[in-house]
């Protein structure tokens, strides 16, 4: 005795097993064996949707919030510009300050750099 209508194939085209106890992709709605319902194993391309890591800066060890749809690299690039609190990020961003007020007169310079040692000593 046959059951024509018990399980599916596997939506894989390389598997296409049948499978008695399919698995539904919760991104694509796909039906897939064991073997593919991973989102990596079947190459899903709505994983985007499901599989959300958020990234860490690698200076200061912050987990960084990236908006749905935005590039990782661009949010921690962001952070790494305005909000990391390293010692690299901060050295960097004093430069970028030295490198825009280099054509003021030495007295701004020299205020300047008392603000941001003051700033530097509370942090």
């Amino acid at each position: 005795m046959e059951f024509p209508d018990l399980g599916a194939h596997c939506s894989e085209p390389s598997c296409q097993r049948l499978d008695f106890l399919p698995l539904k992709c919760d991104a694509c709605s796909g039906i897939f064996c064991a073997d593919h319902v991973a989102y990596a194993q079947h190459h899903c391309g709505s994983a985007y949707q499901k599989d959300i890591q958020v990234p860490v800066c690698p200076l200061c060890n912050v987990p960084v919030p990236v908006a749905r749809g935005e590039p990782p690299d661009r949010a921690v690039g962001e952070h790494i510009d305005r909000d990391c609190r390293s010692d690299p990020a901060q050295y960097m961003c004093f430069l970028y300050l030295l490198h825009q007020i280099a054509a003021e007169d030495l007295c701004t310079l020299y205020s300047t750099i008392q603000i941001i040692h003051t700033t530097a000593l509370f942090v």
